[in-house]
C-alpha cells in the first residue's frame, strides 16, 4: 500500500510536466504507469501577440511556426470624428510595408428595414500603407475585431477582417468586412501589425494574436 504521504511528501513540480513524465493510473484495479503526452489537453491557438493602451504596435506576433494567425482586438477611436482606424502591416525590422496592398471591403449601416450597404477599395499599383478598417462617424465607440492572417507563401500574405461597432449620434449597428492579397514587394517578410488613425488622433484599445496549430 500508498502510505498517505506519498505524494503530498514529494518535491512540487513549479511548471507544466513535460511529456514524459509519468503518471499512475489504476486500470480497472491493476495499477499502471501513463505519459504527460497522452493525458494532457490539446491547445491548437498559441498566443504570439499582445498590446494595449493608446499605441497599438504588436511587433514580431507572425513567426516562421506558424502559417496561419487569428488576431482579437477591441478600439475606440478617442480623436476627432470622422478619421478612421486604420491597421497597417509591420515588416520583421519594424518597418511600414508600402508596397504591394490590395484590398477591398464592404459596410452596412443599419437604417430601418433598409440598411445602407457601400463598398470601397485600394489598386496594388497605388502606393499606400494602410487598411481603412472603420467607418468613421464612431467617435468614442468601441469597435470589435477578428482578423485572419495567412502567410501562405513567400511573400504573399492573404488577409480578412470583421468589424462590429455603432455610430455615436443615432446608435445604428455598423459593420465592415474586407479581404486583401498582400504581395510584398521587400526582402524581409511581414512580422506584425500596427492599429493607428488616418489623422494621428488618439485612440485606446488591446489586440492579441495567436498562431494556429495544424498538426
Amino acid at each position: 500500500k500508498l502510505n498517505t504521504d506519498a505524494i503530498s511528501a514529494q518535491t512540487a513540480l513549479t511548471a507544466e510536466p513535460a511529456d514524459t513524465d509519468e503518471f499512475m493510473v489504476s486500470d480497472a484495479g491493476v495499477l499502471k504507469r501513463i505519459d504527460y503526452s497522452l493525458i494532457k489537453g490539446s491547445n491548437n491557438f498559441v498566443r504570439t501577440g499582445y498590446v494595449s493602451g493608446t499605441t497599438l504596435a504588436m511587433s514580431g506576433c507572425f513567426v516562421d511556426a506558424y502559417v496561419n494567425y487569428v488576431i482579437h482586438a477591441t478600439i475606440t477611436n478617442t480623436g476627432t470624428d470622422n478619421t478612421f482606424i486604420n491597421m497597417r502591416f509591420l515588416l520583421e525590422d519594424d518597418s511600414v510595408l508600402s508596397s504591394g496592398i490590395n484590398y477591398s471591403a464592404t459596410y452596412t449601416i443599419g437604417n430601418g428595414t433598409t440598411p445602407t450597404v457601400s463598398s470601397y477599395g485600394i489598386d496594388s499599383t497605388t502606393s499606400h500603407t494602410l487598411f481603412r478598417m472603420s467607418i468613421g462617424d464612431d467617435i468614442n465607440e468601441a469597435h470589435h475585431y477578428v482578423l485572419n492572417v495567412s502567410r501562405w507563401d513567400g511573400n504573399d500574405t492573404f488577409f480578412q477582417w470583421n468589424n462590429v461597432t455603432e455610430d455615436w449620434t443615432n446608435g445604428k449597428s455598423q459593420r465592415i468586412s474586407g479581404g486583401a492579397l498582400v504581395r510584398e514587394a521587400a526582402p524581409a517578410d511581414i512580422g506584425g501589425m500596427d492599429f493607428i488613425t488616418n489623422a494621428g488622433t488618439s485612440l485606446n484599445g488591446f489586440a492579441v494574436c495567436y498562431g494556429v496549430k495544424h498538426d
